[in-house]
């Protein structure tokens, strides 16, 4: 097959790892695949296969960088006969459906990765262009009963399909964690708390620092990873030194191989007010890290029965949360982490999830047939 994925940015979010991941396996499956991300960055240029061409449209959110990404999409449609086109998020689904004309007969799908993908006028946009998609996903049951109980998507062509892990890659390694807590100066003792995801209030860190500033005053041990970057960072790193925990917090900024992390923690913490799926948590779960997540989107089909979840926005709920994981042994821990990795290697492992792609491009939806 010919497959050509549309994506709004190259960054190093979930949505963003999840496509690089899966045009990786489509091309070593061998199909034929090309990129256009409407941004102007691409973080992933060494994971990326070399058989993958990029196009970097370098688009603007207005009339002329529409436009562009339109000429873009001309483009590239002379020169292959595309089978599937398939866009990621909320821009690169719009730019997608309104640049069908352009691709013929190929199947369309729309993938959303959240909840809530931005203000009313974005989700009416969805609306109004939902007629131009063969297919409509999302990553969690959750955000996908949303989606269709509010008409943003039909509910005849959409469905949901998890985001996915690469169980080989994100797996427990002692000597990682080994390494990982030297490099970091970590003390034997230490309790080693990691949150990963962008500095956005829509990830709501603030939370965690407010609960583990409690935690440290009768835990001295506890260390706090934040690996991520963003907009919120300077005003995070300010609350951190207002609450008088700067030097047991650590800001480590973006990184690429962020099972390095999940390895040194003792416990992952998700703090989020909206999330789709929730890939970070099921990353740290798959390394064997016992995690907390809030009760947003798709972190409760995440975690199942063998994590746990919290209020979105309870300091006191998230403390006593920690603080049950803090009481545990070592033994307890791992046996913990263990149940959580088996979770995701059953239900969200690369292998599975790609067969699941490669059946809808070639079929479609088994109620479209």
């Amino acid at each position: 097959m010919k497959i050509l994925y549309f994506i709004t940015e190259l960054g190093l979010g979930g949505a963003e790892v999840l496509l690089v991941n899966l045009a990786n396996k489509m091309v070593s499956d061998g199909h034929c695949v090309s990129i256009v991300a409407l941004g102007i960055v691409n973080a992933h240029e060494q994971r990326l296969d070399s058989r993958i061409t990029v196009h970097l449209v370098k688009m603007t959110k207005n009339l002329e960088g529409f436009a562009k990404a339109y000429r873009t999409c001309l483009a590239i449609s002379r020169q292959q006969k595309w089978d599937v086109v398939h866009a990621h998020m909320f821009h690169a689904n719009i730019v997608a459906r309104l640049a069908r004309p352009f691709f013929g007969g190929a199947r369309l799908i729309s993938t959303a990765h959240s909840n809530n993908e931005g203000g009313r006028a974005r989700m009416l946009a969805y609306r109004v262009t939902d007629f131009l998609s063969d297919i409509n996903t999302n990553v969690s049951h959750g955000a996908l009963a949303r989606y269709v109980s509010e008409q943003f998507f039909s509910r005849a062509k959409s469905i949901c399909v998890y985001n996915f892990v690469d169980t080989k890659q994100y797996s427990p390694n002692l000597n990682m964690r080994t390494l990982m807590r030297s490099q970091e100066g970590l003390e034997a003792d230490a309790f080693v708390m990691l949150s990963v995801g962008r500095l956005v209030p829509e990830k709501h860190q603030s939370l965690l620092l407010h609960a583990f500033a409690v935690i440290a005053r009768n835990h001295p041990h506890v260390r706090l990873f934040l690996v991520g970057d963003g907009p919120e960072r300077a005003d995070l790193e300010k609350l951190a030194d207002d609450l008088g925990i700067m030097p047991i917090v650590r800001f480590s900024g973006s990184q690429k191989n962020v099972e390095r992390w999940y390895n040194a923690a003792d416990l992952f913490v998700l703090t989020s007010r909206i999330e789709g799926f929730g890939l970070v948590l099921a990353e740290a779960m798959a390394c064997g890290c016992p995690a907390i997540a809030t009760d947003v989107g798709g972190c409760a089909e995440v975690v199942g029965d063998v994590g746990t979840l919290v209020p979105p926005d309870s300091v006191d709920t998230l403390v006593e949360a920690i603080r049950r994981h803090i009481s545990l042994n070592a033994a307890q821990r791992a046996v913990l982490g263990a149940a959580q990795r088996r979770r995701v290697v059953q239900l969200f492992d690369i292998d599975n999830v790609v067969v699941q792609w490669q059946k809808i491009y070639a079929e479609g939806l088994p109620e479209l047939q």
